[in-house]
């Protein structure tokens, strides 16, 4: 949210998608080589010459998305420096740009990324464009900023507005300037200034495109038009429907893009309105993940310090070492002694285990019981201790397991961070070194609550001639349907998700006597049937 109001502010709009328009190129450059494009000026001012503007991409910065390609603009303060000590001050200046044919709108469109480093003023990095137009003899600033665009995503589109100086000025030039001490970098590419004329009614929507499809409760997402027109006198209005025929307007939503978050699957549509006549954009749906793709990764960004064992009712799991793999996580497979049932309304004691490092470590264990994507939920964290040596002796805590707690496949995290304390909100913390694993853990009923429930699952008709129907009761969650003959072999599957009722189609099986076999969290059944035709 900060960043959203922080360009509100600026008076910055990013677009995603294609657009047409009736915009007029007064100035391109692209960076398509590795040297400093002509007409441009590449200052470092009392600096070293390494503390400048790069064009090759000499540090291969992995930077995806918006227009970026092989060569692009790019201070990369991480790598160039070579002295924390010396405060970075480097500039890239346009050269002279002819905007006395400019009417309507006038806008600096650009791609980019910008990783910052924050921090005190003296420390932390800053990105500032600003444009004159007597030549340089003085600046106005147009964007002074220093927070994270287009980092860890894809680098966006962005547009900066020099409306204002239409008709007012002639000629412009823009400065692009990074300061920092060590930081990070900031890439651009694609510099346009472009001059769009007055709209044309009844407008162009377009069709609403978003950087992402499907999101968790915790995403932010950005909806674009794409096809659209821009152009000068335009106004938008967003808005949201929860199933794609009666729409709200999104209060404040009045911009080109907009950054949303949601918790049900919605669809999103903007109206454009040019004098008085108004068009909807091609509605799109962003729909919700399941919880299981919800969970943040840790990562360790200096290196693994080991869990040994964890062990938990039947699941029983020791290591030699780290688990090897990025970010020092893993999650293991929902198979053998790496998982086991929990019965509501119990306590079962989980025993931990460090492995090799150096120095003292916390740890802890949070469990989803209510499959919500995260490990915030009431009761979900319980502590195992923040005095862990390496290779350490057994430490054992007990875990309860709420008699509410969601039936099914869940969650279990055990986290190990070197030298700081564990709380309940540090289940995705980076503390340098430490590993992170997660189980899958089943919830179940009481041991006997599960079998009623089991038997109350039927199978019919029998003889079946075209379909097997399988009513599964009160059984919930993930379920399992398969249809075996009398060699063992699954001729038929499939799975369900809280369905009360599902069946088969058996026109194509033959004449015999079948297995059908249903596995679940609380068990499982088999029943036998005969197909006769």
């Amino acid at each position: 949210m900060k960043k959203t109001l922080r360009n509100l502010i600026l008076g910055v709009l990013l677009v995603l998608g294609s657009q047409s328009s009736r915009a007029q190129v007064l100035f391109t450059e692209s960076f398509g080589s590795s040297t400093l494009p002509v007409g441009w000026t590449n200052d470092s001012l009392g600096n070293a010459a390494a503390n400048a503007w790069i064009f090759d991409n000499f540090y291969a910065r992995l930077i995806t998305g918006s227009g970026f390609d092989t060569h692009f603009a790019m201070f990369d303060s991480d790598e160039a420096s070579v002295n924390d000590g010396i405060d970075e001050l480097a500039s890239l200046t346009t050269p002279s740009i002819d905007i006395s044919s400019a009417n309507g709108s006038l806008y600096l469109e650009m791609d980019e990324q910008y990783r910052s480093l924050t921090g005190p003023l003296s420390d932390g990095s800053s990105r500032t464009i600003e444009y004159s137009t007597d030549g340089g003899t003085s600046w106005t600033t147009l964007v002074f900023d220093t927070l994270d665009l287009g980092y860890p995503n894809p680098a966006v589109h962005s547009q900066y507005d020099l409306t204002s100086l239409v008709g007012v000025a002639t000629d412009l030039k823009v400065r692009f300037t990074w300061t920092g001490s060590w930081d990070w970098w900031w890439a651009i590419d694609n510099v346009q200034i472009l001059n769009y004329s007055a709209c044309v009614a009844p407008p162009n929507a377009g069709t609403t495109v978003s950087d992402m499809a499907s999101v968790c409760t915790t995403d932010t997402f950005r909806l674009s038009l794409s096809g659209a027109d821009v152009a000068s006198g335009l106004t938008y209005q967003w808005q949201s429907s929860p199933d794609g025929t009666t729409w709200t307007d999104i209060l404040g939503a009045e911009d080109a893009f907009l950054l949303t978050a949601q918790s049900s699957n919605t669809y999103y549509q903007c109206n454009v309105t040019c004098t008085g006549q108004t068009a909807s954009s091609v509605p799109v749906q962003i729909t919700m993940n399941p919880a299981t793709g919800c969970y943040c990764i840790p990562e360790f960004t200096l290196g693994c310090d080991a869990i040994a064992k964890v062990a938990i009712h039947t699941l029983y799991n020791e290591s030699v070492d780290c688990n090897a793999n990025i970010n020092n996580y893993i999650l293991y497979p929902d198979t053998g002694t790496a998982t086991t049932s929990l019965e509501q309304g119990l306590s079962y004691n989980l025993t931990f285990a460090s492995g090799v490092g150096s120095g003292d470590h916390a740890a802890g264990v949070w469990i989803d019981f209510d499959q919500s994507g995260d490990f915030q939920g009431s009761g979900e964290y319980v502590h195992i201790s923040d005095s862990i040596p390496e290779s350490s002796a057994d430490f054992t805590v007990s875990v309860p397991i709420p008699a509410g707690a969601t039936l099914g496949a869940t969650r279990m995290r055990i986290h190990y961070l070197y030298n700081r304390p564990v709380t309940v909100t540090s289940d995705c913390e980076d503390a340098g070194y430490g590993e992170t694993e997660d189980y899958i853990v089943h919830i179940i009923l009481p041991v006997g609550i599960n079998e009623t429930i089991l038997n109350q699952v039927s199978v019919y008709p029998s003889p079946v001639k075209e379909q097997i129907r399988i009513n599964l009761g009160q059984l919930k969650g993930h379920t399992l349907i398969s249809v075996v003959n009398l060699m063992g072999q699954t001729i038929l599957e499939k799975s369900t998700e809280n369905q009360i009722e599902t069946s088969f189609d058996c026109s194509s099986v033959s004449n015999g006597v079948y297995f059908v076999r249903i596995e679940n969290s609380l068990g499982s059944i088999t029943r036998k049937i005969l197909v006769s035709k």
